[in-house]
């Protein structure tokens, strides 16, 4: 038997409930395989999702942390932080990533330090690892920084902008009154930005009121906007410390999508996901990846 998270807030409904006795009764039962049944459309949407979702995971994690770096070496070089700050993270050879801090944007944007990862450089496992954010790039496997004066490039400039167009946007929801995490994914063409919801509070952890966008190819506007939960769902952290699974709904997709992939990575437990095909689908981290399989 599975310890259950029922989160609620005033909008969920009694059907929460009863999927959580739904799970409980049917753990452990047999379970069908990701693709049973499932027509293409459906698992192309499943399988987009995980990248996504994946991709979401790791590039938020990567900016988390080379922030925590960024700052950590103003304050011991007791250099003042700047009134406006972006961040663009671009790949590097052989599979590495540089995160690179925007300032200036106004004038034309210039570097002010840079924050490299390694192939296989984990930033979540450094994250976790309790270190001093100024011990990270001596603690933490194939993370470097440099102080450099640069102009941004184009392709940071887009980061930039997109910051400012999808916060910018006045049917944005969040979740808290902190300032949200974002980032950029770029593929097939298109230019997907998300804006996660998050807490300045160790103590609170905030599970859903992410937005994705898709914007023009160089961030300036807007051209789809899909808020990724219908609910806000925030709780503390304490509450959560037993917990092995979390369930919501996902009333938009058949499914999941890729914020339930990313929930999965970053709170480390099985999310059960009902979708509006009805059935219920458990995602499980094994690594840096997601599975998925049909409980129901």
């Amino acid at each position: 038997m599975i310890g259950v998270l029922i989160i609620r807030s005033n909008r969920l409904s009694m059907r929460l409930f009863l999927l959580a006795l739904i799970v409980l009764l049917v753990h452990g039962c047999a379970v069908a395989p990701p693709d049973a049944d499932y027509p293409q459309p459906v698992l192309g949407e499943a399988r987009e999702a995980v990248s996504l979702g994946t991709r979401l995971f790791y590039l938020e994690r990567m900016s988390a942390l080379a922030q925590a770096i960024y700052h950590s070496e103003l304050r011991r070089s007791q250099v003042a932080e700047a009134e406006s700050l972006d961040w663009a993270i671009s790949p590097i050879d052989q599979g590495g990533y540089v995160v690179a801090f925007i300032i200036d944007l106004d004038e034309g944007g210039y570097v002010d330090g840079e924050v490299f990862f390694a192939p296989g450089a984990d930033p979540d496992r450094c994250l976790r690892s309790g270190f001093d954010p100024a011990d990270y790039t001596e603690r933490c496997d194939g993370i470097s920084v440099a102080r450099v004066v640069r102009p941004a490039s184009a392709a940071e400039l887009v980061w930039a902008s997109a910051k400012r167009t999808m916060l910018g946007d006045p049917e944005l929801h969040l979740c808290t009154a902190d300032s949200p995490a974002f980032t950029l994914i770029e593929e097939d063409q298109r230019t997907l930005g998300y804006v996660l919801s998050a807490s300045s509070d160790p103590d609170v952890t905030v599970l859903a009121g992410h937005t994705r966008y898709q914007l023009s190819a160089d961030g300036t506007q807007i051209l789809s906007r899909l808020p990724l939960f219908q609910d806000c769902l925030v709780v503390r952290k304490q509450n959560t410390a037993s917990t092995t699974a979390i369930i919501v709904n996902s009333l938009g997709w058949d499914l999941f999508n890729e914020s339930h992939v990313y929930m999965t990575l970053e709170r480390r437990l099985r999310v059960i996901v009902a979708g509006r095909l009805g059935h219920q689908v458990a995602l499980d981290r094994s690594g840096d990846s997601v599975s998925w399989r049909t409980l129901r």
